[in-house]
């Protein structure tokens, strides 16, 4: 059994699971075939003042073509742009737009290894154990806050354009 912990805290977002939350079904704007909310470039629900979704709920464009996933890779990105235009909302500055990281997968296949893709044609990159290599890098490391605890790097991971690039 895990120790639990807590902690004060005035604002808190929970996010979970992979697919769009039933409450998107309560917002009066367009949804995709998945049940999240269409948004434009700067995360806003369209016809919905003040409001901007993002992660699983979120069905934002990606590039020309493509809309961005339910994973972990577009939720921690969609997070970061929309965070920040909302307070840039809130204080009157012009929101950004937003900018993910190029698409990858990593698919774990166990004893054998993994497959690492990179581009929406998903061509393979690393395979076997350099694929693993990368899938514990991304799992132990890049999808999680920075591990010193310090706020400033916290903050600093949650910058747009700041946030983590595939490096291979």
């Amino acid at each position: 059994m895990s120790a639990r912990r807590s902690f004060a805290a005035r604002t808190v977002v929970w996010t979970a699971g992979m697919r769009a939350s039933a409450l998107t079904a309560l917002v009066p704007a367009a949804t995709d075939a998945l049940g999240r909310l269409v948004v434009d470039q700067t995360l806003r629900v369209p016809g919905v003042p003040g409001l901007f979704a993002a992660g699983d709920v979120a069905a934002a464009p990606a590039d020309a073509e493509h809309t961005t996933l339910i994973s972990c890779q577009h939720a921690i990105t969609l997070g970061v742009f929309a965070g920040h235009n909302v307070v840039r909302d809130l204080a009157g500055l012009p929101l950004l737009p937003y900018a993910p990281l190029p698409y990858q997968t990593c698919l774990d296949l166990g004893a054998w290894g993994a497959l690492y893709t990179r581009g929406w044609d998903r061509a393979p990159v690393k395979v076997g154990s350099e694929g693993k290599a990368m899938k514990r890098q991304i799992n132990t490391v890049w999808i999680y806050p920075p591990a010193t605890g310090d706020r400033r790097d916290i903050l600093a991971a949650a910058v747009p354009g700041q946030h983590r690039k595939a490096s291979t």
